[in-house]
C-alpha cells in the first residue's frame, strides 16, 4: 500500500490534499491508526498529533486544498512564517515513510503521497495561508506548507496564532452562570461517570 511519489531528503514537493470534513492526515509508516476521533484539545492549533499519526485543520469543509512539504535535515533555519496567518508544531514518533492521507480515510487504503522522512522521532510544524475569515470551499484560498525535521519529542506549541482560530479559556460557568464542561474529552468522561 505504501506505493507513490517518495521526496528525497532536504526536498521539497508541491501535492493537492483531498480534505474532508475540515481536515487531512498524515501517517508513519507502522504507526498505528489512532480508533478515536481527533482531540478537541487541539482546536486551537489547528493540528493533533498521536505517535505517528496527524490530523491538520483546513478551512475547506471538503474538497483540494494544496500543500507544499519540506524535508530538513535538522530544525529549518529559516522559518516559513513570512506571511503566513496561522502557525503549529507538534511532534511525531519515530517509524517510517510518511503518507499523506484525505480526511475521510481510516488507514485501509494508500497514502496519496509518500515522502521519505528521518526514521527517528520528527517535528512537524505547519503553517497556514490564505484564510478568509467565513471563507467556505468556494471563498478560500488556503495553502499550506509542513515542514519536518529530526527533533527530539516535545510539547505542542502555535507559533502563531490567527485570530478566528484561538479559542477563549475554557470557562466554569455559562453566560448565563449556570455549571459547563468544556472540551469533546471532558464531557466524555463527565457523561461516563453520569451513566454509572
Amino acid at each position: 500500500l505504501w506505493h507513490a511519489s517518495v521526496v528525497a531528503r532536504e526536498r521539497a514537493i508541491e501535492v493537492a490534499v483531498a480534505s474532508a470534513a475540515q481536515h487531512f492526515q498524515l501517517c508513519r509508516r507502522g504507526s498505528p491508526w489512532p480508533s478515536h476521533h481527533r482531540p478537541s484539545e487541539g482546536e486551537e492549533r489547528g493540528l493533533w498529533a498521536a505517535g505517528g499519526h496527524a490530523h491538520v485543520r483546513t478551512q475547506r469543509a471538503s474538497g483540494i486544498t494544496p500543500v507544499r512539504i519540506e524535508v530538513f535535515g535538522a530544525h529549518p533555519a529559516e522559518p516559513v512564517l513570512r506571511g503566513s496567518q496561522h502557525a503549529a508544531e507538534v511532534s511525531l514518533s519515530a517509524g517510517g515513510h510518511l503518507g499523506v492521507f484525505g480526511g475521510d480515510a481510516d488507514g485501509s487504503e494508500a497514502p496519496s503521497t509518500t515522502v521519505e522522512v528521518p526514521s527517528g522521532p520528527l517535528r512537524l510544524r505547519v503553517a497556514w495561508f490564505g484564510l478568509v475569515e467565513g471563507g467556505d470551499d468556494d471563498g478560500s484560498g488556503e495553502a499550506i506548507v509542513l515542514q519536518l525535521w529530526p527533533e527530539e519529542p516535545h510539547e505542542p506549541a502555535i507559533v502563531r496564532c490567527w485570530d478566528p482560530w484561538d479559542l477563549p479559556p475554557p470557562q466554569a460557568t455559562s453566560p448565563g452562570g449556570l455549571h459547563q464542561i468544556e472540551g469533546r474529552e471532558r464531557v466524555l468522561s463527565k457523561l461516563a461517570v453520569l451513566e454509572h
